[in-house]
């Protein structure tokens, strides 16, 4: 686990959006991966730049220009997340718990 506290406009999303696309190139399925807001407008940014990074890496092998990159032969994983991104646990803390609590 990791916890980014810091305060706005700092980066925050860009540095987990950056995070989800390396872990994605090093293996882990975006279904294993959870990210934690306080609100549901932040969740849905964190959502919309998690599929905006996957757009970017698959359409130019990078994510903001190096922040993150994809290895050679490594689209598939990238393609998988894309489609799994509408069911990806992008939430906010009580949504995150419900999810638990429910499993």
């Amino acid at each position: 686990m990791r916890v980014r506290v810091a305060s706005a406009g700092t980066g925050k999303t860009t540095s987990l959006v950056a995070r989800f696309l390396t872990l994605i190139a090093e293996g882990e399925p975006l279904r294993r991966l959870a990210g934690v807001t306080f609100t549901r407008a932040a969740a849905a940014e964190l959502r919309e730049r998690v599929g905006a990074g996957l757009d970017e890496i698959l359409a130019e092998g990078t994510y903001l220009g190096g922040l993150a990159v994809a290895p050679d032969g490594s689209e598939e994983r990238f393609e998988e997340a894309r489609r799994e991104l509408g069911g990806a646990t992008l939430s906010t803390i009580h949504g995150f718990m419900a999810t638990g609590l429910r499993l």
